[in-house]
């Protein structure tokens, strides 16, 4: 039977997650000469070595360009409950991306994960907070899909140091602010409708006949 883990946070948590809003929105307004984009993503997670069952969990990203092939994004990640643990975090990763085709990219991404993991523990109610590091990394598709409106699919596998991996699959909603996308309405008063596909979980797609 899955053990109940408490789902508040505590002072540490809630303080660290204040930190990372206040980092991100820095971000956001901080480099606007460069192309930014934020997106919000919920799916199943596999927890992997502790268990075959699926749980849900969410992301919320900040990426930047740094060329048009490369990137750097800075997320918060809650991996929701599996088992005894309810681990969540914040990561830094590094992407290599290519546009396959117009209004449709994919991008291989891996950086380091900071991990809260809430560790039920022996007794009434009590559990434990414990802090370490693991390694996230990720595949996306995404398709523009009106003006600066993107749909992501996504992979993440966590691989921790301490055995705690798992592997999630992720649906997602994105915003870009680009130049790009201005002057493409301001040329012919709309944003041109990219080419759309479906995602299965091996990446692969299937082109919209």
């Amino acid at each position: 039977m899955t053990a109940h883990v408490p789902t508040r946070w505590s002072a540490a948590k809630a303080a660290s997650f204040a930190r990372a809003l206040a980092v991100a929105a820095t971000l956001i307004i901080g480099d606007p000469s460069r192309a930014q984009e934020v997106s919000v993503y919920r799916g199943a997670l596999s927890g992997g070595s502790l268990s075959t069952r699926s749980y849900f969990g969410w992301m919320a990203e900040y990426l930047q360009d740094v060329h048009p092939n490369f990137a750097w994004s800075f997320s918060a990640l809650d991996e929701g409950h599996f088992n005894a643990h309810h681990r969540d975090g914040y990561d830094v990763q590094l992407w290599g991306r290519a546009e396959l085709t117009p209004g449709f990219m994919v991008a291989l991404g891996a950086g380091p994960y900071l991990t809260f993991d809430t560790l039920e523990t022996d007794g009434m109610g009590g559990y434990v907070d414990r802090h370490g590091w693991a390694m996230l990394y990720s595949a996306v598709g995404s398709w523009r899909i009106i003006d600066r409106w993107l749909l992501l699919a996504r992979i993440n596998r966590v691989e921790s140091r301490d055995g705690v991996n798992s592997t999630a699959y992720l649906l997602g909603l994105g915003y870009r602010f680009d130049r790009e996308a201005k002057s493409r309405r301001r040329k012919y008063g709309r944003d041109p409708a990219p080419g759309a596909g479906i995602a299965i979980l091996d990446c692969t797609t299937i082109p919209r006949r």
